[in-house]
């Protein structure tokens, strides 16, 4: 068995990873427009219950107000984690920083001298 590299299970955990920081950034989004829907309910209930002397309202207002931050709190915390979660293409540049050392570059470096001279005399013998 062939000693990987980079272990090709990596790549599943690599779009696993992006399509969950895509799921938490959007689940984050759509919490904070909840909660943007509720502050307005809630504004609503304050100013009918401004009206309203059985107070029926104002209960109604304090329930929504502490939903709309509820939500909003969960929302943004949704979105920093989000934010946080490294992108497909920056865990493959973690991966590949972690395996670059001078010893592979040197490698790499004569590999392609050697190719390119036998291009080259290739080209010349022909």
């Amino acid at each position: 068995m062939d000693n990987y590299i980079i272990d090709p299970i990596w790549f599943y955990w690599l779009q696993i990873c992006d399509t969950f920081r895509v799921f938490i950034i959007m689940s984050g989004v759509i919490l904070s427009g909840i909660s943007i829907f509720c502050a307005l309910f809630s504004v609503y209930c304050t100013l009918v219950s401004l009206e309203d002397l059985s107070g029926e309202y104002k209960i109604r207002s304090k329930k929504w107000e502490r939903k709309a931050i509820t939500h909003i709190v969960v929302g943004v915390i949704c979105v920093f984690i989000g934010v946080f979660i490294p992108s497909k293409r920056t865990l493959i540049e973690m991966e590949l920083a972690k395996h670059t050392t001078y010893e592979n570059i040197n490698i790499i470096v004569e590999s392609i001298e050697n190719y390119t001279d036998h291009i080259i005399d290739k080209l010349n013998n022909d």
